[in-house]
């Protein structure tokens, strides 16, 4: 039986509405919530492409990233799980590195209890469109549940709306 939502978070302090709306769902349906990190690899990857170190020492500093990374968000979900468990819902966490719209994908996939996605999505500039980054649509268009989009502040100035 599908009883969880699974929220994917950025852990951008304008994602309030996400959780707001996935509360609000879990709470009408008494689902639970999965609260969904991903290590962006490709931000790390973006990240060390600066570093002048030994092909041994950007393994190291590659792990050193992507732990920090993982630090981070296990306290930023930590905090927002409190705040929901404070009313009433049972949530749990999971932090995952890879390619966000692939790894979204997949923990549905893992986790058959999965009824919905709720996530944030933003008007893409049109370099993310270009380049296809728009996370969002990724995963509505490949996931195998349904997906409620929040509409989140565009990050760049000159966003075009979709």
């Amino acid at each position: 039986m599908r009883t969880k939502i699974l929220v994917p978070l950025s852990l951008s302090p304008d994602e309030q509405p996400v959780v707001d709306k996935a509360r609000e769902l879990a709470l009408a349906q008494e689902y639970q919530l999965l609260l969904l990190h991903v290590v962006d690899l490709y931000q790390i990857e973006i990240a060390m492409a600066g570093a002048e170190l030994k092909v041994d020492d950007l393994v190291a500093y590659k792990d050193q990233l992507i732990a920090q990374k993982q630090r981070d968000a296990q306290a930023h979900l930590q905090k927002i799980a409190d705040e929901l468990q404070a009313k009433g819902l049972v949530v749990a966490i999971d932090i995952e590195a890879g390619r966000p719209a692939q790894t979204i994908i997949r923990t549905v996939k893992q986790h058959n209890e999965i009824a919905g996605i709720v996530m944030g999505s933003r008007h893409s500039a049109a370099m993310d469109r270009r380049f296809h980054r728009n996370i969002a649509a990724k995963v509505q268009r490949k996931s195998p549940c349904p997906v409620t989009a929040v509409q989140l502040p565009a990050r760049y100035k000159g966003s075009i709306t979709q």
